[in-house]
């Protein structure tokens, strides 16, 4: 059995608070301009560019002035829209909401025919506006972005939902509906909505800028983040392959900034096509084998493994390494790397494990 909802018998705004919300946004945004002037004035006249620092507490002040702003005028529009509905509606608009007790139910009301809509239009909007987003950010992700974000695509996906659902005026009713007692929903209004929007689309973009410093470990996302490397520098990556062989089995995978790492298995029918693939670069290279030494060649194994790779056979006797002797130097952030590539193949088990191992 569905439970009655009833709305909350409460007027939130009258032409009183609106004024007063309206004149507190115009004062406060009058303080943000005359202090925006101030700043560029004493900063660049008087003290100089480089005395902007000196400015740092009225920078500060205009910082929460704005803020301020921003929440009054938020209010203001929120209480503009909400009298509107009122009048839309057919109540009397309230000059002081305490002449009636601060009741929606006890506002005078005139009689007049709304028509109904099976849409609301402005949470529709909002949902359509919300949809773009979503859609443009998921082509984005899983085409021209380094890598996609599944989980907050799904989430943003799931917002988009539920304004669309709240659009339909078969589950959702307004707020200001106060004679209207059945199961639908309270829908938001227009203002609190969007800004709820806003507020969780921004934190998803906050986490898909932290989450893209942290290491992948999904093969699937190989081929995707190779073709963004190689368009942003084709040469540093030249190395690398396009896509997967597929033939390729038990693939491990790591990309984390400027350091990639993979490992895989193939058959021992196509072993001699991996091996012709990094010898047909026709750039300096050395093969080195467990003939130069066990121990040197066990050193340089056991430091390949460590590196980026996932190489797991430790039967060095059947193993390649391929160096890559003329290679550059990575800037990440303001640390500099000299940069090696090897390769690394058991020719009995059929592993490969490469990429490019920085070095302090």
């Amino acid at each position: 059995m569905k439970r009655n909802i009833q709305i909350y018998d409460r007027i939130k705004y009258d032409r009183k608070s609106v004024r007063k919300y309206g004149k507190a946004a115009l004062i406060s945004l009058a303080v943000i301009a005359i202090t925006f002037i101030l700043i560029l004035v004493l900063g660049v006249f008087v003290f100089g560019l480089d005395g902007v620092s000196r400015l740092a507490p009225i920078i500060m002040l205009m910082d929460c002035v704005l803020i301020y702003c921003l929440f009054v005028g938020v209010l203001y529009l929120d209480g503009k829209i909400y009298l509107w509905d009122l009048k839309k509606k057919g109540f009397v608009v309230p000059e002081n909401k305490e002449d009636y007790d601060c009741k929606l139910s006890m506002l005078p009301r005139e009689e007049s025919e709304v028509p109904k809509r099976a849409i609301h239009i402005r949470t529709l909007v909002l949902s359509l506006i919300a949809g773009l987003i979503t859609i443009s950010a998921t082509i984005c992700g899983f085409t021209v972005a380094k890598r996609p974000f599944p989980l907050l695509c799904l989430i943003a996906f799931i917002v988009t939902v539920i304004m669309f659902l709240q659009s339909l005026n078969r589950f959702y009713k307004n707020d200001i509906d106060v004679e209207i007692v059945d199961s639908r929903r309270v829908r938001q209004r227009i203002i609190p909505a969007t800004i709820t929007v806003l507020i969780v689309f921004f934190g998803l973009c906050c986490g898909a800028l932290m989450t893209k410093s942290f290491p992948t470990f999904n093969y699937l996302y190989h081929d995707q983040i190779m073709r963004y490397l190689k368009a942003d520098d084709p040469e540093s990556w030249r190395f690398h392959m396009d896509s997967l062989p597929s033939y390729a089995e038990d693939i491990e995978f790591m990309s984390w900034g400027k350091v990639i790492g993979l490992s895989f298995h193939v058959p021992q029918e196509n072993i001699k096509d991996i091996q012709a693939y990094f010898e047909g670069f026709g750039e300096p290279y050395v093969i080195h084998t467990i003939e130069e030494g066990q121990d040197e060649f066990t050193e340089l194994c056991t430091e390949v493994k460590k590196g980026v790779t996932n190489f797991d056979s430790k039967d060095y006797e059947n193993c390649i390494v391929y160096e890559f002797t003329e290679w550059g130097v990575v800037e990440q952030g303001q640390t500099r790397y000299n940069i090696s590539w090897y390769a690394i193949i058991d020719t009995e088990s059929g592993e490969v494990g490469y990429g490019n191992y920085p070095k302090d």
